[in-house]
C-alpha cells in the first residue's frame, strides 16, 4: 500500500467504530447538512465494505468508481460528480469526529458560547458560562487543554468586560489578546527553542515515537529545570522563566518561584524584544498577584512597586499599536504607590505619564490623583473639590465614590458619609460592570466602612472583634485604610 495513493475518505472511515459510522450516516442524510442532496445510496455502498475496506476500494482512483457503480449500476461514470460527492462525504466524516470531540470536551465550547452571548448583550448568560468554564478547568487540573481554554476564557471575559463597560479604553474595539492564551504561546515557543533530543528525553519518549495526547502530564518540570541549569545554552535563563511559571501553575511552589522569575527577568531583559518583554512582565505580575493572599500586604505592595518601576524604566508598560498607556495598569501603579505612602513618586508619575493616556481619560485621572494627594496631606475640602467633575470611566467612578467616603469619615461628616454610602450601594447594584467584576470586594468595603462609622459613633460594642475579623479577610481595596482607622477608634 505504500506505493499507491489511498482514498482519504476510506482512510477516515476505517477508524470509525459502528456507533461512529451510524452517526456519519445520520449527519450525511440530515437535511441540515445534506442541503437537499441524497447521499444515502453512497453511504449504503460504503457500508458494504465497512469495517475492513479491503481490496481496490482503498485506492484513491478506484474508490469513487466502485461506489458509483454500486449506487448507480445503470449510469455512466462521472468523475467530477463523484469527486464532489467524496469531498462532501469527507466533510461529513470530519463533522462526525467534530461532534464526538465537542461532546467529550463540551466545556471547551463554553468560551465561544460566552463570546457570542456577550455580543448579543446576554451578559448574565455569558458571565455564567465564563465562571462555569473557570470552575471546570480547576476541577480538571493542569492538562493539555488547560492553557488553551484559559486563553479562550480570557478572550470571552475581555469581550464581556468591554461590552458591559461600553468600549475598550485602548482601541475602541473589543480587547481579545487573552493573556492566558499568550502565556500558552510563549511557553510553547520557549520549549520549542530546545532541540528535539532534549525535548524527547524530557517527555520520556523513544526517538521514533509520536507525542502522546497527554503530553503535558508527562513533563517532569523539575527534571527540565535541572537539565537547563547544567547546560551552557544561551537561552536557558530565558526558558527557565516559563518553566518556573509552569511549576507555579501546577501549584507545587508559591512565592519562591515569583522571586526566581523576577531575578531572571531583571538579569535577562535586554534579550527580549519589546513585545515579549511586555508579556513576560505581565506573567510575573500575575504570578505575584496569585501569591498576594499568602504575603503580608506591605511586602506585596513593595514587590508590585518594584515590578512597576521596572516596567516604566524599560518602556514595557504599553504594547498596543496606539502607543497609549493601559489605563488599568496606570491606575494600579499609582494606587499601589499611594498605599505605600510614595506621594512624591505619584506626583512625578502623574506629571510624566498622564499625557500617555487616551485624551478623554487624562483630565479625570489628573483630578483623581490630585484629590488623593490632597487627601493624604489632610486637605479634605480641597480634595473634595477635585472630585466635583463628571467622570466617564467606571474605574474612576469607583475611585471617586470610595475617596468621597474616606473624606467624609476623616472630616467627621457622618450624615454625608451615610448618604454617600447609600449612593455607592445603588451605583454597584445598577452598574453591570461592578456587579460582574468588583461586587465581592466592594461589598466587603461597604460592610466594614459601615461598621467603622458605627464604631466611631459608639454604636458597635466590640470594635476589637470586628478589627480581628477584618485582618483575616483577603486583601481588598482600602482594607489597610479601614484597619488603620479601626485601630484609631480602639485607641481613643
Amino acid at each position: 500500500m505504500n506505493d499507491i495513493k489511498c482514498c482519504r475518505l476510506i482512510e477516515t472511515l476505517k477508524t470509525f467504530n459502528r456507533g461512529e459510522f451510524n452517526d456519519f450516516k445520520k449527519i450525511a442524510t440530515s437535511p441540515y447538512f445534506s442541503k437537499g442532496r441524497n447521499y444515502l445510496p453512497y453511504i449504503k455502498a460504503l457500508k458494504k465494505y465497512y469495517p475492513e475496506f479491503e481490496g481496490e476500494i482503498q485506492k484513491k482512483d478506484e474508490a469513487k468508481k466502485i461506489i458509483f457503480k454500486i449506487a448507480h449500476p445503470d449510469k455512466m461514470y462521472n468523475g467530477q460528480f463523484m469527486k464532489n460527492i467524496f469531498t462532501d462525504l469527507i466533510h461529513f466524516a470530519e463533522q462526525t469526529l467534530f461532534q464526538k470531540v465537542a461532546n467529550n470536551y463540551n466545556y471547551q465550547n463554553l468560551s465561544f458560547l460566552a463570546i457570542e452571548e456577550a455580543k448579543r448583550n446576554l451578559f448574565s448568560l455569558a458571565n455564567h458560562n465564563i465562571n462555569f468554564l473557570e470552575k471546570k478547568l480547576e476541577e480538571n487540573g493542569f492538562d493539555e487543554f488547560y492553557f488553551y481554554c484559559k486563553g479562550m476564557n480570557e478572550i470571552a471575559y475581555s469581550i464581556l468586560y468591554n461590552k458591559t463597560h461600553g468600549r475598550n479604553h485602548e482601541t475602541g474595539r473589543p480587547f481579545t489578546d487573552g493573556i492566558y492564551f499568550i502565556y500558552f504561546s510563549i511557553i510553547t515557543l520557549a520549549l520549542s527553542i530546545y532541540n528535539t533530543s532534549i525535548r524527547r528525553a524530557l517527555l520520556n519518549i523513544e526517538e521514533d515515537s509520536q507525542l502522546n495526547e497527554n503530553f503535558l502530564s508527562l513533563i517532569d518540570l523539575e527534571k527540565f529545570e535541572k537539565m537547563l541549569s547544567i547546560t551552557n545554552d544561551q537561552y536557558k535563563e530565558f526558558i527557565l522563566i516559563f518553566v518556573y511559571y509552569l511549576i507555579h501553575k501546577t501549584k507545587k511552589t508559591g512565592f519562591s518561584n515569583y522571586v526566581r522569575m523576577r531575578n531572571l527577568l531583571f538579569r535577562n531583559y535586554p534579550k527580549f524584544n519589546s513585545r515579549m518583554l511586555f508579556y513576560v512582565t505581565s506573567i510575573i505580575q500575575s504570578t505575584l498577584f496569585e501569591n498576594k493572599d499568602n504575603m503580608k500586604e506591605k511586602e506585596f505592595r513593595k514587590e508590585f512597586h518594584k515590578i512597576a518601576l521596572f516596567s516604566l524604566n524599560n518602556n514595557c508598560y504599553k504594547i498596543m499599536k496606539t502607543g497609549v498607556f493601559q489605563f488599568n495598569k496606570f491606575r494600579s501603579y499609582y494606587l499601589n504607590a499611594l498605599a505605600l505612602g510614595e506621594i512624591d513618586w505619584v506626583r512625578n508619575f502623574a506629571n510624566k505619564y498622564i499625557p500617555e493616556l487616551l485624551p478623554d481619560l487624562r483630565n479625570e485621572t489628573l483630578h483623581i490623583i490630585n484629590s488623593n494627594i490632597k487627601f493624604e496631606n489632610k486637605l479634605y475640602d480641597e480634595s473634595l473639590k477635585e472630585l466635583k467633575i463628571k467622570f466617564s470611566n467606571t474605574f474612576s467612578k469607583i475611585d471617586q465614590r470610595m475617596l468621597k467616603l474616606k473624606i467624609f469619615y476623616s472630616k467627621g461628616a457622618v450624615v454625608h458619609a451615610e448618604e454617600s454610602l447609600e449612593t455607592f450601594k445603588k451605583f454597584i447594584n445598577q452598574n453591570n460592570m461592578t456587579k460582574l467584576v468588583f461586587r465581592s470586594n466592594l461589598t466587603l468595603f461597604i460592610r466594614y466602612y459601615k461598621k467603622l462609622l458605627n464604631s466611631a459613633e459608639g454604636k458597635e460594642s466590640e470594635p476589637e472583634i470586628i478589627l480581628n475579623e477584618l485582618k483575616k479577610t483577603p486583601t481588598f481595596a482600602e482594607r489597610s485604610w479601614l484597619i488603620d482607622n479601626f485601630e484609631n477608634v480602639i485607641i481613643i
